[in-house]
């Protein structure tokens, strides 16, 4: 499980980051705390892709732990996802660097 800071600011980013999607920022929050579950047809690997095209890096890491970005988020399975290309390398860039 991990901590999120600042709750009440993801959840409004989260808002603004699920606009087409049927997963409320509440369910989303919990999604990201426990990322072995599924909402909706939602798994945390698919709110990553979608939270890592949305937003710049400093918003990022207003929200997120560095640590998780190691671990969690900038996994190939996930950096591989994304769209477009240019984003991947910038995605990959910065995990080498962390």
């Amino acid at each position: 499980m991990i901590k999120l800071s600042k709750t009440s600011e993801l959840l409004i980013f989260l808002e603004t980051v699920l606009w087409d999607s049927e997963l409320s920022p509440e369910e989303a929050l919990d999604l990201l705390a426990h990322p072995n579950q599924s909402k909706n047809g939602v798994t945390a690997r698919n709110l990553y892709v979608k939270i890592l095209g949305s937003c710049n890096w400093y918003t990022l890491l207003k929200f997120f732990p560095a640590e998780l970005f190691k671990e969690d988020i900038l996994t190939n399975e996930i950096v591989n996802r994304l769209f477009p290309p240019v984003l991947r390398q910038r995605y990959r860039y910065a995990r080498s660097l962390l």
